[in-house]
C-alpha cells in the first residue's frame, strides 16, 4: 500500500527483504526510495500514510461496542435503552469479563511470541557464534595468507630491486660503451674529414695537372693533325712517285724490249753480211 501511494507521488521505489529479520527467521520487507532527491517526499508521504491508518483504526475503536467486538445487534439494544440500566458494580463485573480475557489472551500471545524471539535469538546466537567462528579461522587463514602474500611481495620486491640494479648497470655499462663509440666514431669522422680535405686537395691539383695535360693533349692533337697532313701528303707524293716511276719502268721495258728487238736485228743482219764477205773470200 504504502509502494503504491508513493507510485501516485511519482517517486519509484523497490521492495528489499529485511536481512535481520531473515536472520531472525521472520519475514520483513523494506522499502527503499530509487532517488535520494524523493528520499523527503517519501517521508512526509509516509508520514501522511501512517497518518490516516492511524485515524483509521482509531475511528472503529471509539464507536460502540458491539460492533468492535463482533457482539450481535440484539445485545446493543438493552445497553442503548434509558429504562433498563444496570447496577454500577455489575457493569463493572462485565467490563472486567470482557477486557481481562482479551488481555489474557494478548499477554499468552506476547509471552509466547517472546519465549519464540528468545528460542530464535538463541538460535541466531549459536549461528552466529559458528559463524563467528568459522569467520574467525578464515580470518587466521586469510592473515597467515596476507603475510604470505606480503613475504611473496617483499622477495618479489627485493628481485626486481636487484633486476632494476643490474638492468642500471647495463644500462650504464651500455651507455659508456655507446659513448666509447661516440669519440671513437668522432674521432674517425675528423680523421676522414681531414683525409677528405686532403683528398680534395689532391684532386685539386690533379684537376689542374689535368687541365695542363688536357691543354698539352690539345697542343699534342694540333701538332698531330699538322704531321698527319704532311704524312698524308708525303704519301701521296710517294704514291704518286711510284706510279712515276712504276711508268717509267714499263716505258723502260718497252724501250728495252725494242731496242732488243733492234739489236737482233742488226745482229742478224751483220749475220747475213759477215756470210756474204765469207762466201766472197772464200
Amino acid at each position: 500500500m504504502i509502494k503504491a501511494e508513493l507510485l501516485k507521488a511519482g517517486i519509484p521505489s523497490e521492495a528489499r527483504p529485511n536481512p535481520v529479520a531473515e536472520a531472525l527467521g521472520l519475514r520483513g520487507l523494506e522499502l527503499w526510495v530509487q532517488n535520494e532527491q524523493d528520499l523527503n517526499r517519501a517521508s512526509k508521504v509516509y508520514a501522511r500514510f501512517k497518518d490516516r491508518t492511524a485515524n483509521s483504526i482509531e475511528a472503529p475503536a471509539t464507536g460502540p461496542k458491539p460492533e468492535a467486538s463482533g457482539c450481535p445487534a440484539s445485545r446493543a439494544k438493552p445497553q442503548a435503552e434509558p429504562s433498563s440500566t444496570p447496577p454500577a458494580d455489575v457493569s463493572q463485573v462485565d467490563s472486567k469479563r470482557v477486557v481481562q480475557p482479551s488481555s489474557l489472551f494478548e499477554l499468552e500471545r506476547a509471552s509466547s511470541l517472546l519465549r519464540k524471539g528468545i528460542e530464535t535469538m538463541a538460535l541466531v546466537e549459536s549461528k552466529l557464534d559458528t559463524e563467528f567462528m568459522s569467520l574467525r579461522g578464515r580470518v587466521e587463514e586469510l592473515t597467515r595468507a596476507l603475510a604470505q602474500a606480503q613475504a611473496d611481495v617483499v622477495r618479489e620486491v627485493q628481485g626486481r630491486e636487484a633486476a632494476e640494479r643490474k638492468q642500471t648497470e647495463e644500462v650504464s655499462g651500455l651507455v659508456e660503451t655507446i659513448e666509447r663509440e661516440r669519440r671513437e666514431w668522432q674521432q674517425k669522422l675528423k680523421s676522414s674529414e681531414d683525409s677528405f680535405k686532403n683528398a680534395q686537395g689532391r684532386v685539386d691539383t690533379l684537376s689542374r695537372s689535368l687541365e695542363v695535360q688536357q691543354a698539352a693533349a690539345m697542343e699534342f692533337k694540333c701538332s698531330l693533325s699538322d704531321a698527319r697532313e704532311v704524312a698524308v701528303a708525303e704519301r701521296e707524293a710517294r704514291i704518286a712517285a711510284e706510279q712515276r716511276a712504276s711508268l717509267a719502268e714499263e716505258t723502260l721495258q718497252t724501250q728495252g724490249q725494242e731496242l732488243e728487238r733492234e739489236i737482233q736485228a742488226h745482229v742478224a743482219s751483220l749475220g747475213s753480211l759477215l756470210a756474204r764477205v765469207t762466201g766472197k773470200a772464200a
